[in-house]
């Protein structure tokens, strides 16, 4: 009997030994293709033999790095999950192979997370959520997957999913700004949303509601006293709510600092346009005007939405047609300039400008810039058909400004160069700039 056992523990013993020289082979035979460039050769190799070497760390872990190089998107949760189960196997054995584990998927998360946020800027919200939500679901102490989240729950309106998603954020980092930011926002969207209800009780709950918001800028500010991005929401609420006597010192403050650029007038100034404080708004969009050096259209949009509020219309003319030399292709702008004429009495200026905008095919909807490691930079905008009939090839151009209106570089995109975009529809087109810049804008022109 006793020999038996000694037998059947030899042959065990050389099945085991057998098992982790033919994982090896393989492996090894993977990693010679890959350091050659032939990923589908390797990931093909390890994808046959993946059965056999279930418990084979480093196995897994080549097999996830080469799903990920033939099919970077398609395959990203996949390759993810490869790493993960390496990761679990490995335990911190091998410091080697566990410091390219813990690389490996940082650099595979992070492009998963990018494409979830390209596709919501682009208008494909389910699919973002799609990306998302395996981003999530493949590391959940990931931050940026649940302000993802947030924003594409923010998109359908769907508030209370926005909320929980940016709080999941904040309980993984109590300092994470952006998540805060967007965490007010939504809870001052909830509130609007339900102050506007014929329902007495719905109103009590937006009083309720907005000061979770309040509270949660408070409570940031008390540790971070002098950020003014969140001082900026917090002047906006409290105008929202009618708290005047809140928001006016805040404001001021803003815009007496040194630190006050033009991009933190401006969105005051909109926080204020929107809660009809249009001579403040129109105070701090001026201001922003002159900062910037009138080189950039979003102060000038706005501040001649608050002036035709106001029936200034020879100062919104001014404006329009400001904004309308950095901004020829906006539709909006040269009909608003076409009304802004006919109200002065000028009919004939009036039809020139409805006919130009009229003429543009193209709605902006979202623009977008991204920079890319060598300090260049990527736009991706989306377009909305405006026109009656589909649309085809049109050319866009896009301008790299720097901060003093210097065109640095220009690129021509077309815009639904394969399929025909029908009526209402958006699209998207991107470009990829060569020159390095510093906090550059971008202007676009429709030919």
């Amino acid at each position: 009997m006793k020999k038996f056992l000694l037998v059947a523990a030899l042959l065990f013993f050389a099945a085991d030994l057998a098992y982790g020289q033919t994982c090896d082979a393989f492996l090894n035979g993977a990693k010679a293709r890959a350091s050659s460039e032939k990923w589908k050769e390797a990931n093909a190799v390890l994808g046959e033999n993946l059965e056999g070497c279930m418990g084979h760390a480093e196995y897994r872990y080549m097999y996830g790095i080469t799903l990920a190089q033939v099919a970077p998107g398609d395959s990203a949760g996949k390759a993810i999950r490869q790493v993960q189960a390496a990761d679990s196997l490995n335990a911190g054995a091998d410091e080697e192979l566990q410091e390219n584990i813990d690389q490996a998927m940082l650099a595979m998360w992070g492009p998963l997370v990018n494409d979830g946020i390209r596709m919501l800027a682009a208008g494909q919200i389910e699919e973002a959520q799609a990306k998302l939500e395996t981003a999530a679901e493949l590391r959940p102490d990931g931050k940026e997957a649940h302000l993802g989240l947030g924003a594409v729950h923010q998109a359908r309106n769907d508030h209370d999913a926005a909320i929980a998603e940016y709080q999941k954020a904040l309980e993984i980092d109590p300092a994470y700004k952006l998540a805060l930011l967007r965490l007010g926002q939504v809870y001052q969207l909830k509130a609007s949303e339900l102050a506007a209800s014929d329902d007495p009780a719905e109103a009590d709950r937006a009083t309720e509601v907005a000061a979770e918001a309040v509270e949660v800028y408070q409570d940031y500010l008390a540790d971070n006293p002098a950020d003014m991005d969140v001082k900026i929401q917090l002047a906006g609420l409290h105008a929202t709510l009618g708290n005047q006597a809140e928001a006016e010192p805040i404001i001021r403050e803003v815009m007496e600092s040194d630190s006050a650029d033009a991009n933190v007038l401006t969105e005051l100034g909109f926080q204020m346009a929107n809660s009809q404080q249009n001579e403040l708004a129109e105070q701090l969009l001026e201001r922003a005007v002159v900062l910037s050096d009138s080189n950039w259209n979003e102060p000038l949009n706005y501040l001649a939405f608050v002036q035709i509020r106001q029936g200034k219309l020879e100062e919104a003319e001014r404006t329009l047609k400001a904004q309308l030399e950095l901004d020829p292709s906006n539709p909006e702008a040269w009909e608003y300039l076409g009304y802004v004429l006919r109200d002065l009495e000028r009919p004939e200026e009036a039809q020139t400008a409805f006919e130009r905008g009229q003429a543009i095919p193209l709605q902006l909807q979202n623009i977008q810039m991204t920079q890319d490691p060598d300090e260049t930079w990527n736009v991706e905008a989306v377009f909305q058909n405006r026109t009656e009939e589909p649309v085809q090839g049109v050319t866009v151009v896009f301008h790299l400004v720097s901060p003093a209106g210097e065109v640095l570089e220009s690129k021509e995109a077309a815009f639904a160069a394969g399929q025909p975009l029908a009526a209402g529809q958006t699209g998207s087109v991107r470009v990829e700039f060569d020159t390095q810049a510093e906090t550059p804008r971008v202007r676009y022109e429709i030919l």
